[in-house]
């Protein structure tokens, strides 16, 4: 498995291999990189870290990407149950 990153710009970097495992830094930042991902090299597999959504934004995985089920969880939960949500800035 090859690591693939993409910059603020949803750039590539690194290359690709099945299954493909991306760290992103937000979901609407990542969404130009994956749609090139799977244009490209159709992967069977994509895992994904750092998307940044909350629990009820989930189900944008599954409504973008349609012909992918969808599995997560997020780590946004003990961060919506203590407050306002607000960036690490």
């Amino acid at each position: 498995m090859d690591l693939i990153t993409a910059d603020d710009h949803g750039e590539l970097i690194g290359t690709v291999s099945l299954p493909c495992l991306l760290i992103c830094t937000g979901f609407i930042k990542g969404v130009r990189f994956w749609d090139d991902l799977i244009a490209h090299k159709e992967p069977n597999v994509i895992l994904v870290q750092e998307h940044w959504l909350t629990p009820a934004r989930l189900c944008l995985f599954e409504s973008r990407f349609v012909d992918y089920f969808a599995f997560g969880g997020s780590a946004m939960s003990s961060c919506l149950e203590s407050g306002m949500l607000r960036s690490r800035q």
